[in-house]
């Protein structure tokens, strides 16, 4: 788990834990158009430094995903 605070970029379940969003929901907002992610071959990635500055902005907006 400490990993996670250690790389750049995480995958859907490593999202999902780090951010305490169901993998499903990730799987979701991977195909929104401003969640910070990108797609390598068939696998997504989620920027991690982007991620929260992601979720400090739909805190603020007090935006349901």
């Amino acid at each position: 788990l400490a990993i996670i605070h250690l790389k750049t970029t995480l995958s859907v379940n490593e999202a999902a834990i780090y951010a305490d969003i169901g993998e499903g929901k990730v799987r979701q907002l991977v195909h929104t158009n401003d969640f910070p992610c990108f797609k390598n071959g068939n696998k997504w990635c989620i920027n991690r430094e982007m991620l929260n500055d992601w979720l400090k902005k739909i805190s603020v907006e007090h935006r349901k995903i």
